[in-house]
Protein backbone atom coordinates (compact mmCIF):
# COMPACT_ATOMS: atom_id res chain seq x y z
CA UNK A 1 0.00 0.00 0.00
CA UNK A 2 2.83 2.38 -0.97
CA UNK A 3 0.34 4.87 -2.44
CA UNK A 4 -1.15 5.38 1.02
CA UNK A 5 2.26 6.19 2.43
CA UNK A 6 2.89 8.58 -0.43
CA UNK A 7 -0.37 10.38 0.22
CA UNK A 8 0.54 11.14 3.81
CA UNK A 9 4.26 11.74 3.20
CA UNK A 10 4.07 13.87 0.07
CA UNK A 11 4.14 17.27 1.74
CA UNK A 12 6.55 20.05 0.83
CA UNK A 13 9.22 21.12 3.31
CA UNK A 14 7.29 24.34 3.96
CA UNK A 15 4.14 22.32 4.69
CA UNK A 16 6.12 19.98 6.91
CA UNK A 17 7.53 22.74 9.05
CA UNK A 18 4.19 24.54 9.26
CA UNK A 19 2.26 21.46 10.32
CA UNK A 20 5.06 19.66 12.20
CA UNK A 21 4.62 16.63 9.98
CA UNK A 22 7.59 14.51 8.95
CA UNK A 23 7.76 13.27 5.42
CA UNK A 24 10.09 11.00 3.63
CA UNK A 25 10.71 13.76 1.12
CA UNK A 26 11.72 16.19 3.86
CA UNK A 27 14.69 14.05 4.68
CA UNK A 28 16.15 14.86 1.29
CA UNK A 29 18.50 12.85 -0.84
CA UNK A 30 22.19 12.34 -0.21
CA UNK A 31 24.26 15.05 -1.88
CA UNK A 32 25.77 14.02 -5.17
CA UNK A 33 29.52 14.44 -5.67
CA UNK A 34 32.53 13.15 -7.51
CA UNK A 35 34.71 10.34 -6.20
CA UNK A 36 38.45 11.08 -6.20
CA UNK A 37 40.73 8.22 -7.18
CA UNK A 38 44.31 7.79 -6.02
CA UNK A 39 47.09 8.20 -8.64
CA UNK A 40 48.70 5.04 -9.92
CA UNK A 41 51.85 3.88 -8.08
CA UNK A 42 55.03 2.63 -9.73
CA UNK A 43 56.62 -0.60 -8.56
CA UNK A 44 59.06 1.15 -6.19
CA UNK A 45 56.27 3.04 -4.50
CA UNK A 46 54.25 -0.14 -4.28
CA UNK A 47 57.11 -1.95 -2.59
CA UNK A 48 57.38 0.84 -0.03
CA UNK A 49 53.66 0.67 0.59
CA UNK A 50 53.81 -3.08 1.10
CA UNK A 51 56.76 -2.98 3.50
CA UNK A 52 55.71 -3.99 7.01
CA UNK A 53 55.23 -1.03 9.31
CA UNK A 54 56.24 -0.90 12.94
CA UNK A 55 53.63 -2.55 15.10
CA UNK A 56 51.60 -0.11 17.16
CA UNK A 57 49.52 -0.96 20.21
CA UNK A 58 45.84 -1.29 19.20
CA UNK A 59 43.79 1.73 20.14
CA UNK A 60 40.63 1.20 22.13
CA UNK A 61 37.57 2.06 20.07
CA UNK A 62 35.42 4.88 21.33
CA UNK A 63 31.88 3.72 22.09
CA UNK A 64 29.18 4.74 19.66
CA UNK A 65 26.61 7.13 21.14
CA UNK A 66 23.03 6.65 20.05
CA UNK A 67 20.18 9.04 20.72
CA UNK A 68 16.89 7.71 22.08
CA UNK A 69 13.89 10.03 21.83
CA UNK A 70 11.30 9.25 24.47
CA UNK A 71 9.16 10.49 27.37
CA UNK A 72 9.66 9.71 31.05
CA UNK A 73 7.15 9.84 33.88
CA UNK A 74 7.89 10.83 37.47
CA UNK A 75 8.75 7.29 38.57
CA UNK A 76 11.33 7.00 35.81
CA UNK A 77 13.27 10.06 36.89
CA UNK A 78 14.91 7.85 39.50
CA UNK A 79 14.78 4.37 37.99
CA UNK A 80 15.28 4.81 34.23
CA UNK A 81 18.95 5.97 34.29
CA UNK A 82 20.08 2.94 36.26
CA UNK A 83 17.69 0.17 35.18
CA UNK A 84 17.62 1.02 31.48
CA UNK A 85 20.59 3.17 30.45
CA UNK A 86 23.24 1.82 32.83
CA UNK A 87 22.19 -1.82 32.51
CA UNK A 88 22.07 -1.64 28.73
CA UNK A 89 25.49 0.01 28.54
CA UNK A 90 26.95 -2.60 30.90
CA UNK A 91 25.63 -5.34 28.60
CA UNK A 92 26.76 -3.46 25.48
CA UNK A 93 30.02 -1.66 26.35
CA UNK A 94 30.47 -0.41 22.78
CA UNK A 95 27.25 1.64 22.86
CA UNK A 96 26.36 4.71 24.93
CA UNK A 97 22.79 6.04 25.18
CA UNK A 98 21.90 9.72 25.12
CA UNK A 99 18.26 10.26 26.08
CA UNK A 100 16.42 13.04 24.25
CA UNK A 101 13.19 13.96 26.04
CA UNK A 102 10.02 15.12 24.35
CA UNK A 103 8.80 18.69 24.78
CA UNK A 104 5.06 19.19 24.44
CA UNK A 105 3.13 16.74 22.21
CA UNK A 106 5.29 13.68 21.64
CA UNK A 107 5.93 13.99 17.92
CA UNK A 108 6.48 17.76 17.75
CA UNK A 109 10.13 17.84 18.79
CA UNK A 110 10.86 14.64 16.89
CA UNK A 111 9.39 16.15 13.73
CA UNK A 112 11.54 19.26 14.17
CA UNK A 113 14.73 17.25 14.69
CA UNK A 114 14.19 15.18 11.56
CA UNK A 115 13.21 18.22 9.51
CA UNK A 116 16.44 19.92 10.62
CA UNK A 117 18.52 16.95 9.49
CA UNK A 118 19.35 15.94 13.07
CA UNK A 119 17.28 12.78 13.58
CA UNK A 120 17.81 10.70 16.72
CA UNK A 121 18.63 7.05 16.10
CA UNK A 122 15.70 5.46 17.89
CA UNK A 123 12.37 6.57 19.28
CA UNK A 124 9.37 5.33 21.17
CA UNK A 125 5.97 5.06 19.46
CA UNK A 126 6.86 3.77 16.01
CA UNK A 127 3.20 3.39 15.13
CA UNK A 128 1.93 2.96 11.55
CA UNK A 129 0.63 6.54 11.43
CA UNK A 130 4.19 7.82 12.03
CA UNK A 131 5.66 5.30 9.59
CA UNK A 132 3.20 6.42 6.90
CA UNK A 133 4.44 9.98 7.38
CA UNK A 134 8.03 8.87 6.83
CA UNK A 135 9.25 9.25 10.41
CA UNK A 136 10.34 5.64 10.90
CA UNK A 137 11.94 2.97 8.78
CA UNK A 138 11.19 -0.74 9.25
CA UNK A 139 13.24 -3.20 11.29
CA UNK A 140 12.13 -6.25 9.31
CA UNK A 141 15.61 -7.07 8.05
CA UNK A 142 17.01 -6.99 11.59
CA UNK A 143 14.22 -9.27 12.78
CA UNK A 144 15.03 -11.74 9.99
CA UNK A 145 18.78 -11.48 10.49
CA UNK A 146 18.57 -12.20 14.22
CA UNK A 147 15.68 -14.65 13.86
CA UNK A 148 13.81 -12.58 16.43
CA UNK A 149 10.57 -14.19 17.61
CA UNK A 150 7.85 -11.53 17.55
CA UNK A 151 5.24 -14.09 18.63
CA UNK A 152 6.18 -13.32 22.26
CA UNK A 153 4.08 -10.16 21.91
CA UNK A 154 0.24 -10.04 21.73
CA UNK A 155 -0.61 -10.75 18.10
CA UNK A 156 -3.60 -8.44 17.72
CA UNK A 157 -1.86 -5.39 19.18
CA UNK A 158 1.41 -6.16 17.40
CA UNK A 159 -0.28 -6.45 14.01
CA UNK A 160 -1.98 -3.09 14.15
CA UNK A 161 0.46 -1.03 16.23
CA UNK A 162 3.94 -2.33 15.44
CA UNK A 163 3.57 -3.68 11.89
CA UNK A 164 2.47 -2.51 8.47
CA UNK A 165 1.67 -4.87 5.62
CA UNK A 166 3.88 -7.57 7.13
CA UNK A 167 6.82 -5.29 7.90
CA UNK A 168 7.87 -4.85 11.53
CA UNK A 169 8.07 -1.19 12.54
CA UNK A 170 9.52 -1.70 16.00
CA UNK A 171 9.70 -3.85 19.12
CA UNK A 172 7.60 -3.05 22.22
CA UNK A 173 9.02 -2.26 25.64
CA UNK A 174 5.63 -2.09 27.41
CA UNK A 175 1.93 -2.61 26.90
CA UNK A 176 -0.65 0.09 27.31
CA UNK A 177 -3.94 0.57 25.55
CA UNK A 178 -7.00 2.58 26.42
CA UNK A 179 -8.83 -0.24 28.20
CA UNK A 180 -6.54 -3.23 28.83
CA UNK A 181 -8.21 -4.28 32.10
CA UNK A 182 -10.95 -2.82 34.29
CA UNK A 183 -10.10 -1.83 37.87
CA UNK A 184 -13.06 -2.10 40.24
CA UNK A 185 -13.89 -1.38 43.86
CA UNK A 186 -14.39 -4.69 45.65
CA UNK A 187 -16.19 -3.12 48.61
CA UNK A 188 -18.75 -1.29 46.49
CA UNK A 189 -19.58 -4.46 44.58
CA UNK A 190 -19.84 -6.48 47.79
CA UNK A 191 -22.08 -3.90 49.43
CA UNK A 192 -24.47 -4.16 46.49
CA UNK A 193 -24.49 -7.96 46.64
CA UNK A 194 -22.45 -8.36 43.43
CA UNK A 195 -19.81 -11.07 43.21
CA UNK A 196 -16.30 -10.30 42.04
CA UNK A 197 -15.90 -10.62 38.26
CA UNK A 198 -14.22 -13.84 37.14
CA UNK A 199 -10.44 -14.14 36.99
CA UNK A 200 -10.50 -15.72 33.54
CA UNK A 201 -11.25 -13.88 30.32
CA UNK A 202 -13.09 -16.79 28.75
CA UNK A 203 -15.81 -17.14 31.40
CA UNK A 204 -19.01 -16.77 29.33
CA UNK A 205 -20.95 -15.56 32.36
CA UNK A 206 -19.08 -12.23 32.22
CA UNK A 207 -20.73 -10.61 29.22
CA UNK A 208 -22.54 -7.50 28.02
CA UNK A 209 -25.81 -8.48 29.70
CA UNK A 210 -24.43 -9.42 33.13
CA UNK A 211 -22.19 -6.36 33.20
CA UNK A 212 -25.16 -4.11 32.43
CA UNK A 213 -27.10 -5.72 35.27
CA UNK A 214 -24.20 -5.00 37.63
CA UNK A 215 -23.87 -1.41 36.45
CA UNK A 216 -27.56 -0.76 37.04
CA UNK A 217 -27.17 -1.85 40.67
CA UNK A 218 -23.99 0.16 41.13
CA UNK A 219 -25.10 3.51 39.71
CA UNK A 220 -26.85 5.66 42.29
CA UNK A 221 -29.13 8.61 41.53
CA UNK A 222 -31.02 10.90 43.86
CA UNK A 223 -33.72 12.22 41.59
CA UNK A 224 -31.90 13.85 38.69
CA UNK A 225 -28.59 13.98 40.55
CA UNK A 226 -26.09 11.12 40.27
CA UNK A 227 -24.05 10.33 43.36
CA UNK A 228 -22.17 7.42 41.81
CA UNK A 229 -21.74 6.08 38.29
CA UNK A 230 -21.13 2.46 37.41
CA UNK A 231 -18.21 3.44 35.20
CA UNK A 232 -16.77 6.51 33.54
CA UNK A 233 -17.25 7.24 29.84
CA UNK A 234 -15.11 6.55 26.80
CA UNK A 235 -13.52 8.76 24.17
CA UNK A 236 -11.42 8.54 21.05
CA UNK A 237 -8.89 6.19 22.64
CA UNK A 238 -11.42 3.49 23.43
CA UNK A 239 -13.35 4.00 20.23
CA UNK A 240 -10.57 2.38 18.16
CA UNK A 241 -11.06 -0.77 20.27
CA UNK A 242 -14.83 -0.62 20.65
CA UNK A 243 -15.69 -1.80 17.15
CA UNK A 244 -13.33 -4.80 17.23
CA UNK A 245 -14.72 -5.78 20.66
CA UNK A 246 -18.05 -6.22 18.84
CA UNK A 247 -16.38 -7.96 15.85
CA UNK A 248 -16.78 -4.79 13.77
CA UNK A 249 -14.70 -1.79 12.71
CA UNK A 250 -15.01 1.76 11.46
CA UNK A 251 -13.14 0.96 8.24
CA UNK A 252 -12.05 -2.21 6.49
CA UNK A 253 -8.60 -3.68 7.06
CA UNK A 254 -7.45 -2.78 3.55
CA UNK A 255 -8.64 0.82 4.10
CA UNK A 256 -10.77 0.65 0.96
CA UNK A 257 -14.21 0.96 2.51
CA UNK A 258 -16.01 2.47 5.50
CA UNK A 259 -17.84 -0.19 7.51
CA UNK A 260 -19.29 1.77 10.42
CA UNK A 261 -22.87 0.95 9.37
CA UNK A 262 -22.42 -2.82 9.77
CA UNK A 263 -24.70 -4.81 12.09
CA UNK A 264 -21.83 -5.33 14.51
CA UNK A 265 -21.04 -1.62 14.73
CA UNK A 266 -24.70 -0.70 15.12
CA UNK A 267 -24.98 -3.16 18.03
CA UNK A 268 -21.84 -1.84 19.68
CA UNK A 269 -22.72 1.84 19.36
CA UNK A 270 -26.28 1.17 20.48
CA UNK A 271 -24.99 -0.57 23.61
CA UNK A 272 -22.59 2.19 24.65
CA UNK A 273 -25.18 4.85 23.85
CA UNK A 274 -27.75 3.09 26.02
CA UNK A 275 -25.32 2.97 28.96
CA UNK A 276 -25.37 6.76 28.93
CA UNK A 277 -28.71 7.92 27.57
CA UNK A 278 -31.05 5.10 28.60
CA UNK A 279 -29.66 3.47 31.73
CA UNK A 280 -27.59 6.41 33.02
CA UNK A 281 -24.87 4.15 34.42
CA UNK A 282 -22.09 5.91 32.51
CA UNK A 283 -21.47 9.65 32.39
CA UNK A 284 -21.97 11.71 29.27
CA UNK A 285 -19.19 14.07 28.07
CA UNK A 286 -18.56 16.82 30.62
CA UNK A 287 -20.95 15.37 33.20
CA UNK A 288 -18.34 14.32 35.77
CA UNK A 289 -17.03 17.84 36.05
CA UNK A 290 -20.55 19.24 36.14
CA UNK A 291 -21.71 16.92 38.92
CA UNK A 292 -18.58 16.32 41.00
CA UNK A 293 -16.49 19.39 40.21
CA UNK A 294 -13.73 17.45 38.48
CA UNK A 295 -13.38 15.42 35.33
CA UNK A 296 -10.50 13.38 36.77
CA UNK A 297 -11.96 9.87 36.65
CA UNK A 298 -9.05 8.36 38.58
CA UNK A 299 -9.64 10.63 41.56
CA UNK A 300 -13.39 9.97 41.40
CA UNK A 301 -12.74 6.22 41.41
CA UNK A 302 -10.54 6.62 44.47
CA UNK A 303 -13.29 8.71 46.09
CA UNK A 304 -15.92 6.01 45.52
CA UNK A 305 -17.81 7.93 42.84
CA UNK A 306 -17.16 5.18 40.28
CA UNK A 307 -17.55 1.45 40.88
CA UNK A 308 -15.56 0.44 37.78
CA UNK A 309 -12.74 2.50 36.31
CA UNK A 310 -12.29 2.71 32.57
CA UNK A 311 -8.65 3.64 32.25
CA UNK A 312 -5.57 3.44 30.08
CA UNK A 313 -2.64 1.18 30.83
CA UNK A 314 -0.64 4.12 32.14
CA UNK A 315 -3.15 4.86 34.90
CA UNK A 316 -3.10 1.34 36.27
CA UNK A 317 0.13 2.12 38.11
CA UNK A 318 -1.84 4.53 40.29
CA UNK A 319 -4.14 1.62 41.10
CA UNK A 320 -1.10 -0.43 42.10
CA UNK A 321 0.01 2.28 44.51
CA UNK A 322 -3.51 2.48 45.97
CA UNK A 323 -3.66 -1.28 46.51
CA UNK A 324 -0.37 -1.15 48.40
CA UNK A 325 -1.94 1.58 50.54
CA UNK A 326 -4.77 -0.76 51.48
CA UNK A 327 -7.45 0.25 48.96
CA UNK A 328 -9.87 -2.58 48.01
CA UNK A 329 -9.20 -2.57 44.27
CA UNK A 330 -8.67 -5.38 41.81
CA UNK A 331 -8.57 -5.95 38.06
CA UNK A 332 -11.47 -7.41 36.11
CA UNK A 333 -11.52 -8.67 32.52
CA UNK A 334 -13.39 -6.58 29.98
CA UNK A 335 -16.82 -8.23 29.58
CA UNK A 336 -17.43 -10.32 26.49
CA UNK A 337 -19.26 -8.17 23.99
CA UNK A 338 -19.16 -9.46 20.42
CA UNK A 339 -15.93 -11.30 21.24
CA UNK A 340 -13.62 -11.72 24.22
CA UNK A 341 -11.22 -8.84 23.85
CA UNK A 342 -8.93 -6.50 25.71
CA UNK A 343 -8.24 -2.92 24.66
CA UNK A 344 -4.53 -3.64 24.88
CA UNK A 345 -1.77 -1.89 22.99
CA UNK A 346 1.95 -2.35 22.61
CA UNK A 347 4.26 0.64 22.49
CA UNK A 348 7.08 -0.14 20.07
CA UNK A 349 10.49 1.45 19.72
CA UNK A 350 11.67 1.99 16.16
CA UNK A 351 14.55 3.34 14.11
CA UNK A 352 14.23 6.85 12.74
CA UNK A 353 14.55 7.39 9.01
CA UNK A 354 18.06 8.78 8.40
CA UNK A 355 19.46 7.51 11.73
CA UNK A 356 23.26 7.74 11.96
CA UNK A 357 23.62 4.52 13.95
CA UNK A 358 20.76 2.19 13.01
CA UNK A 359 22.65 -1.03 13.87
CA UNK A 360 23.44 0.12 17.38
CA UNK A 361 19.91 1.51 17.68
CA UNK A 362 18.54 -1.92 16.86
CA UNK A 363 20.58 -3.45 19.69
CA UNK A 364 19.00 -0.97 22.12
CA UNK A 365 15.52 -1.67 20.81
CA UNK A 366 16.07 -5.41 21.09
CA UNK A 367 17.49 -5.19 24.61
CA UNK A 368 14.50 -3.19 25.83
CA UNK A 369 12.11 -5.73 24.31
CA UNK A 370 13.91 -8.61 26.00
CA UNK A 371 13.83 -7.23 29.56
CA UNK A 372 11.01 -6.00 31.82
CA UNK A 373 13.19 -3.09 32.96
CA UNK A 374 11.42 -0.29 31.12
CA UNK A 375 8.02 -1.51 32.32
CA UNK A 376 9.31 -1.69 35.89
CA UNK A 377 10.72 1.82 35.75
CA UNK A 378 7.53 3.28 34.33
CA UNK A 379 4.90 1.19 36.11
CA UNK A 380 3.13 0.22 32.89
CA UNK A 381 2.61 -3.48 32.32
CA UNK A 382 5.12 -5.40 30.19
CA UNK A 383 4.39 -6.33 26.60
CA UNK A 384 5.27 -10.00 27.23
CA UNK A 385 3.56 -12.46 29.54
CA UNK A 386 6.90 -13.99 30.58
CA UNK A 387 7.93 -10.62 32.05
CA UNK A 388 4.90 -10.32 34.36
CA UNK A 389 6.33 -12.13 37.38
CA UNK A 390 9.34 -9.82 37.64
CA UNK A 391 7.18 -6.76 36.92
CA UNK A 392 4.45 -7.73 39.38
CA UNK A 393 6.96 -8.28 42.16
CA UNK A 394 8.68 -4.94 41.51
CA UNK A 395 5.52 -2.85 41.10
CA UNK A 396 3.01 -4.59 43.42
CA UNK A 397 5.31 -6.35 45.83
CA UNK A 398 3.27 -8.79 47.91
CA UNK A 399 -0.05 -7.35 46.70
CA UNK A 400 -0.07 -8.78 43.17
CA UNK A 401 -2.52 -11.56 44.03
CA UNK A 402 -4.82 -9.20 45.92
CA UNK A 403 -4.91 -6.84 42.93
CA UNK A 404 -5.57 -9.81 40.62
CA UNK A 405 -2.57 -9.06 38.44
CA UNK A 406 -3.11 -12.44 36.77
CA UNK A 407 -6.08 -10.85 34.96
CA UNK A 408 -3.66 -8.25 33.61
CA UNK A 409 -1.22 -10.91 32.44
CA UNK A 410 -3.95 -12.76 30.56
CA UNK A 411 -5.15 -9.56 28.89
CA UNK A 412 -2.16 -9.80 26.57
CA UNK A 413 -3.51 -13.07 25.22
CA UNK A 414 -6.84 -11.45 24.37
CA UNK A 415 -5.74 -8.16 22.83
CA UNK A 416 -8.11 -7.24 20.03
CA UNK A 417 -6.88 -6.23 16.61
CA UNK A 418 -7.23 -2.47 16.79
CA UNK A 419 -9.58 -0.77 14.35
CA UNK A 420 -7.74 -0.05 11.07
CA UNK A 421 -8.96 3.57 11.26
CA UNK A 422 -6.25 4.13 13.88
CA UNK A 423 -3.61 3.72 11.16
CA UNK A 424 -4.83 6.82 9.37
CA UNK A 425 -2.88 9.97 10.26
CA UNK A 426 -6.16 11.90 9.98
CA UNK A 427 -8.02 9.68 12.45
CA UNK A 428 -7.80 12.18 15.29
CA UNK A 429 -8.47 15.21 13.11
CA UNK A 430 -10.81 15.50 11.36
CA UNK A 431 -12.41 12.04 11.61
CA UNK A 432 -12.79 11.94 15.39
CA UNK A 433 -12.73 15.61 16.36
CA UNK A 434 -15.04 16.84 13.62
CA UNK A 435 -17.16 13.81 12.80
CA UNK A 436 -17.36 10.82 15.13
CA UNK A 437 -16.91 12.64 18.44
CA UNK A 438 -19.68 15.21 17.91
CA UNK A 439 -22.00 12.50 16.56
CA UNK A 440 -21.44 10.35 19.65
CA UNK A 441 -22.10 13.31 21.94
CA UNK A 442 -25.48 13.81 20.28
CA UNK A 443 -26.34 10.16 20.75
CA UNK A 444 -25.33 10.32 24.42
CA UNK A 445 -27.68 13.28 24.79
CA UNK A 446 -30.53 11.29 23.29
CA UNK A 447 -30.46 13.08 19.95
CA UNK A 448 -30.90 10.92 16.85
CA UNK A 449 -30.93 7.19 16.13
CA UNK A 450 -27.82 5.03 16.06
CA UNK A 451 -28.40 3.42 12.66
CA UNK A 452 -29.08 6.70 10.87
CA UNK A 453 -26.17 8.39 12.62
CA UNK A 454 -23.72 5.70 11.52
CA UNK A 455 -25.03 5.84 7.96
CA UNK A 456 -24.39 9.59 7.92
CA UNK A 457 -20.93 9.12 9.41
CA UNK A 458 -20.11 6.60 6.70
CA UNK A 459 -20.59 9.24 4.03
CA UNK A 460 -18.51 11.77 5.97
CA UNK A 461 -15.63 9.37 6.66
CA UNK A 462 -15.56 8.21 3.04
CA UNK A 463 -14.54 11.74 2.10
CA UNK A 464 -11.46 11.42 4.32
CA UNK A 465 -10.29 8.01 3.18
CA UNK A 466 -7.06 7.66 1.18
CA UNK A 467 -7.37 7.24 -2.57
CA UNK A 468 -5.96 3.81 -3.31
CA UNK A 469 -5.20 2.40 -6.74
Amino acid sequence: MDDLRKRFSGLTRRELLQSSVITAGALGLAACGTVATAPAMDSEQAAEEEAPAETEAPQEMEPVTIQYYTALNDRQQELYPTMVVDEFQAANPGIQVETVLREGPFYDKLHALVAAGEPPDTSWFSYPEAYLRGVFTTVTEYVKRDNYDISVFPAGAMKTLAMWEGDVLGLPNQSGGSWPVMPYNKEILANEGISDPPLTWTDDSWNAETWLEALQKLAVWEGDNPTRFGINGIGAGVMVYWGPMWAGSWVSEDLRSVTCDSEEMIAGIQYITDLVARYRVMDKPGQLNEVFGTGNARDLFFDGKLAFFRTSGGQTFAVAEAVKDGKPYGFAPIPKFGIVGSGQAVDPNGIITGAEHPDEGWEFIKWQADTPNWAITRGNAPSRQDHFDAWGEAVYGGFAEEARVEVYRESLGHAVTIDPVFSLPNWRTPIWNDMVGPAMTKLYNGEGEVKETLEQLKVQIEGEMPELE
